[in-house]
C-alpha cells in the first residue's frame, strides 16, 4: 500500500515509513545587484551492506564493530546487532551536499577560527525528525565528508526510521554566476529507512536550488532525487524561519522525483540575513 502524507514529518504506510530531511539555512551572500541571490548543490549517498564481526548489543552510546577490514560505527538506539544481521553501510568519506562545510568565524584582524561552540559538523542521530539527537562519533570536516563510517541494522520485519543530523552551524556554498550562500544554524538532516535486504531509501543523487541568505524563495527553489527503481516515494521540500514555514511534497514512481516551492513563496518572503532555522529535504519510499 503507498503511503499518504500526514504533514512533512509524518507519513503512513501499511507497508514501511522512509524519510530523508535536510534541516538549516540561513546568513549573507554576495551576489549581482538587482538579482535574487541562490544556492544550487548536488549530492546523494552509495551505501553497501555487510556484516560485523562481533555482536553489538543496542546501547545509549555509539559503538564501534569490524565489518571486514574496515571499523564501523553504530550509532546509539539501534536495535541489537548479532553476526548475522545485515547491516546498511554509509562509506566513510561519504559527502551528503557538495558545498556543506562547518561555518567559520572570521575576526575583524587575523585569520578565521573553526566555530567549536556549539560544536559545528558533528553527526547525530534521531529517530523522529526532532530528535532526541544521540552522538554517533562522526564528523564532517570542511569538505563535508563523514570521517567515518556509519552502519545501520536491516530490521528483520518492520521499518525503522533513521534521521542523521550534521549539527549546524554550516554553511551551504552554491554554484552558479549568481550562487549565494546559506548558513545552517540548526543543522543538516537527511531520514531515511533501511530494507530487510540492507537496503535504504536514501537518494542515490540529490540536486538542490535554494534561497541564499538574504534572498527570497521566489527563485524556484527544489529538490531532485533519484530513488531506487523498485521503490515508490514522496519527497518533500521545507523551508523554515522563525513565524514562516513553506513546503511542498511529491510522489512519483518513476525513480526521480523532481518538487519545487516556487508556488508556495513570492518577492515579500525574504530568508533572514543571519541564517533560517531549517531546510528539509524528506524522502518517503515503500519497497514494491
Amino acid at each position: 500500500m503507498v503511503s499518504r502524507k500526514l504533514s512533512i514529518f509524518g507519513f503512513i504506510s501499511a507497508a514501511a515509513l522512509v524519510s530523508g530531511v535536510l534541516i538549516g539555512c540561513g546568513g549573507s551572500s554576495a551576489t549581482t545587484s538587482g538579482v535574487n541571490p541562490t544556492v544550487l548543490t548536488t549530492g546523494g549517498v552509495t551505501t553497501s551492506t555487510g556484516n560485523s564481526s562481533t555482536p553489538a548489543p543496542t546501547s545509549t552510546t555509539f559503538q564501534q564493530v569490524q565489518v571486514g577490514t574496515s571499523t564501523v560505527n553504530i550509532p546509539p538506539g539501534q536495535p541489537n546487532i548479532t553476526t548475522s544481521t545485515t547491516l546498511a553501510i554509509i562509506p566513510a568519506g561519504t559527502s551528503f551536499l557538495n558545498g556543506l562545510t562547518p561555518q567559520f568565524h572570521r575576526p575583524a584582524t587575523g585569520s578565521s577560527k573553526a566555530q567549536t561552540t556549539p560544536p559545528a559538523g558533528e553527526v547525530y542521530v534521531g529517530y523522529s525528525p526532532t530528535g532526541p539527537w544521540l552522538n554517533t562519533g562522526v564528523s564532517i570536516g570542511a569538505n563535508a565528508q563523514l570521517s567515518s563510517s556509519l552502519a545501520f541494522a536491516a530490521p528483520a520485519i518492520s521499518w525503522l526510521p533513521n534521521y542523521l543530523m550534521v549539527g549546524g552551524p554550516l554553511n551551504i556554498t552554491g554554484t552558479g554566476i549568481n550562487g549565494g550562500t546559506l548558513t545552517i544554524n540548526t543543522g543538516f538532516v537527511i531520514g531515511f529507512v533501511v530494507f530487510a535486504d540492507g537496503s535504504t531509501s536514501l537518494p542515490g543523487t540529490l540536486a538542490l536550488k535554494l534561497p541564499a541568505n538574504s534572498g527570497t524563495i521566489a527563485g524556484g527553489n527544489y529538490a531532485n532525487v533519484t530513488i531506487p527503481s523498485e521503490f515508490i516515494g514522496e519527497v518533500g521540500l521545507e523551508l523554515t524561519w522563525p513565524g514562516i514555514t513553506k513546503s511542498q511534497s511529491k510522489f512519483d514512481t518513476k525513480g526521480t522525483v523532481s518538487i519545487s516551492v516556487t508556488g508556495k513563496g513570492n518577492a515579500s518572503d525574504v530568508v533572514p540575513a543571519d541564517g533560517i532555522s531549517t531546510c528539509s529535504v524528506l524522502i518517503v519510499a515503500v519497497s514494491l
